[in-house]
């Protein structure tokens, strides 16, 4: 009993004289983008960074997915839309590419199909 009482006393003692003052205080924040994938199916770069036409990651170079369920950087996506010379194709999964509703952000071009982007070409021309 009296070695509890050590103890304890021992303990009350060391509460009361052990004060913590925080001088300085960094805080630290990680984000990711809630994706199945790690890296952008085009350019292999990770979601987490940006695509090879932004200078920052974050909301300018979101990823978007396809309703085939393959994500993309949004600017990846279009870049290779606009190249398809016949039909808009997931890159991974060769389905005829159309944005996922429910997860398309409201900013999201809209990538003529290829018949409509010549005839207004050709329209401008004249």
């Amino acid at each position: 009993r009296v070695t509890a009482g050590i103890c304890s006393a021992a303990a009350r003692a060391a509460e009361e004289n052990m004060k913590v003052k925080v001088k300085r205080w960094h805080g630290v924040a990680v984000w990711r983008w809630n994706t199945n994938d790690e890296c952008c199916g085009i350019c292999r770069n990770p979601f987490e960074a940006c695509c090879p036409d932004c200078k920052v990651p974050g909301d300018d170079c979101p990823p978007v997915w396809g309703s085939c369920n393959h994500a993309f950087h949004m600017h990846c996506i279009v870049k290779w839309l606009q190249a398809q010379q016949t039909r808009q194709m997931c890159p991974m999964c060769r389905r005829e590419w159309q944005f996922r509703q429910d997860e398309a952000p409201a900013e999201c071009p809209t990538v003529p199909a290829p018949a409509t982007a010549a005839a207004a070409a050709a329209g401008s021309a004249r």
